[in-house]
């Protein structure tokens, strides 16, 4: 009885102990050797599950401090990158040589070539510019009165109210239902 009263107490005492930072890197320099949890948590004086747990939560830290989408980019990085392009390596092996995306390898270089050369010149046309530049050329096939626009306001649009349409509907069905019934 004493000894699971002693174990109780061990659990209860374990699961209020706070993680220090030396018990954290005690855990990570243990977890990288391949030590098993249950001696990391005999090491610590904790249970397995809380050295699991917190195994867990170091690894979401440390994804989330290794985003390197807004790390700025090393010399290094930048040289290594351009002379593995030159020798004609994929932007994504690349990117895996130095740690970054292949996107961001993309990226990097259209900006490198932006810095040198200036921003890349805007090639989108609006439908108004288009149909100014085709004019010329449409007249010309067309004739000077082609109108690319034929409904316009002046133009007369016969307007037929919507109850009338149904009032005529209602009469074609009656007298189809009529005929129907009449040479049935």
């Amino acid at each position: 009885m004493k000894l699971i009263a002693g174990k109780q107490n061990m659990e209860e005492s374990r699961s209020q102990k706070k993680w220090t930072t030396e018990d954290t890197q005690k855990l990570t320099e243990l977890s990288e050797k391949n030590v098993p949890d249950s001696l990391i948590a005999a090491e610590l004086g904790r249970s397995v599950k809380a050295v699991y747990d917190r195994r867990s939560i170091n690894k979401q830290k440390k994804s989330r401090t290794v985003d390197r989408s807004q790390k700025k980019w090393t010399a290094t990085e930048i040289s290594e990158s351009l002379e593995l392009h030159h020798q004609g390596f994929s932007d994504k092996k690349i990117g895996v040589k130095i740690g970054r995306s292949e996107k961001a390898v993309q990226l990097k270089r259209l900006h490198m070539k932006e810095a040198v050369n200036g921003p890349r010149e805007d090639t989108t046309i609006t439908r108004k510019q288009l149909a100014e530049e085709l004019e010329p050329a449409v007249n010309e096939l067309f004739g000077t009165e082609y109108d690319p626009y034929p409904y316009k306001e002046n133009n007369y649009h016969l307007k037929i109210p919507k109850k009338l349409i149904f009032a005529a509907a209602v009469v074609v069905v009656a007298i189809a239902s009529w005929a129907a019934g009449f040479y049935g």
